[in-house]
């Protein structure tokens, strides 16, 4: 395929603000329009303050109070295994992330990355986690949300 045809099926939109840009690129239309819609629900929330912070007042700084950095949540949870991993990291990335309705395998995917934890395959620990009742559909198509008894699991974790 000549390379004036690749280029013309593929769909991007570039947002620019400030200093920041934002490109979004996908041979599939549909794939970009619903990123730029995240991306839409992402910006809409950062304006609004997050759960967990305080107004600022006098002697308090500004913003928001910090959360656990991914690597200190995971090191505190303590996890054994890939399933236990996948709650750990689900966990920090429904609580402290922007991401709404659920994660997908990918965010999974960059989170063990970053902690430099190694699976061959993340989709087993999932379906294992789906079959336990430890995790279940988010609000989108692909997206994965802890149940409540995960939740549990993790704060209980956390707690001792």
């Amino acid at each position: 395929m000549p390379e004036s045809a690749k280029i013309r099926d593929n769909y991007s939109i570039r947002l620019r603000r400030g200093e920041s840009e934002v490109e979004i690129s996908s041979p599939d239309p549909e794939w970009v329009q619903m990123q730029l819609k995240e991306l839409a629900r992402w910006l809409s929330t950062e304006s609004q303050p997050e759960p967990g912070s305080e107004p600022p007042g006098p002697g308090k700084p500004e913003g928001p109070l910090k959360g656990p950095s991914l690597a200190e949540h995971v090191r505190l949870v303590e996890p054994a295994g890939g399933l236990e991993h996948v709650l750990a990291v689900g966990y920090y990335l429904e609580r402290y992330s922007r991401l709404q309705g659920g994660f997908r395998r990918r965010d999974l995917v960059e989170a063990f990355r970053a902690i430099r934890y190694q699976h061959s395959n993340p989709g087993v620990p999932i379906s294992a986690g789906r079959r336990k009742g430890l995790l279940m559909d988010g609000d989108e198509h692909e997206k994965i949300r802890l149940t409540e008894s995960a939740d549990r699991w993790v704060e209980s974790r956390l707690a001792g």
